[in-house]
């Protein structure tokens, strides 16, 4: 039973298809504007002199 559900678990994620090139693409574009909304921050902040 166990080794069914382990080669039904196998067959349904090979089957799973690659995103697209636009997925792929937009999620890359939501990482890097996360990205550089998190530096402008760091860079708005006001450096401590001591």
């Amino acid at each position: 039973m166990r080794r069914a559900f382990v080669i039904a678990l196998l067959l349904l994620t090979a089957c799973r298809s690659e995103p697209s090139f636009d997925e792929r693409y937009e999620r890359a574009e939501e990482e890097i504007n996360a990205k550089a909304a998190e530096l402008d921050e760091d860079l708005d902040e006001p450096m401590d002199q001591e």
